[in-house]
């Protein structure tokens, strides 16, 4: 039985270090079209964002990992907005719809967020970028490609490193 269980877990490694069960997008893939609901009542669509540096990022507010890394991102995204990038903070909670928003809105007030584009996710984009895990960032070249991602918390130089050569690669400052 230890045996067993040693294969098991020996293939299942083996599996993950070669890419299997992957929470992350292929780097180069371009995902399919999709459209959001964001907080402030609009609606956002994936291609609208084409030719812009895009920086998507999966959370929730009972995520402690998203919590820490939620003032990161939105301090490097009023940086970088004047060179183009667009930050999109893409809720994952799943609670009722009439509570979602108020949970949200709180969350946005409480931790000084004023100002982050939010979206609501109710799978659908979470399912184009293979999100498992919270939170996880996604970089858009203009291109509309993936050009990175990372998954779990990120501090505010490693955010600055992943973003630096796409942005200026896109034409960004």
């Amino acid at each position: 039985m230890v045996l067993a269980l040693a294969v098991v877990a020996g293939m299942t490694l083996l599996h993950l270090a070669s890419g299997g069960f992957s929470s992350l997008p292929k780097v180069g893939s371009e995902p399919r079209a999709f459209e959001l609901s964001l907080l402030d009542g609009d609606k956002l669509s994936l291609d609208s964002l084409r030719g812009k540096v895009v920086l998507l990022d999966f959370w929730a507010t009972w995520c402690p990992p998203c919590v820490a890394s939620m003032p990161v991102v939105h301090r490097v995204a009023r940086d970088l907005e004047a060179s183009g990038v667009v930050t999109v903070a893409i809720n994952r909670d799943d609670v009722a719809p009439e509570k979602r928003e108020a949970l949200i809105r709180r969350f946005v007030e409480t931790h000084g967020l004023d100002g982050l584009q939010v979206a609501l996710d109710d799978g659908e984009a979470a399912g184009v970028f293979r999100v498992r895990a919270l939170p996880t960032l996604v970089v858009l070249g203009p291109d509309g490609k993936v050009a990175a991602s990372h998954l779990g918390g990120i501090d505010e130089a490693t955010l600055r490193r992943l973003l630096a050569p796409i942005v200026q690669a896109g034409g960004g400052a």
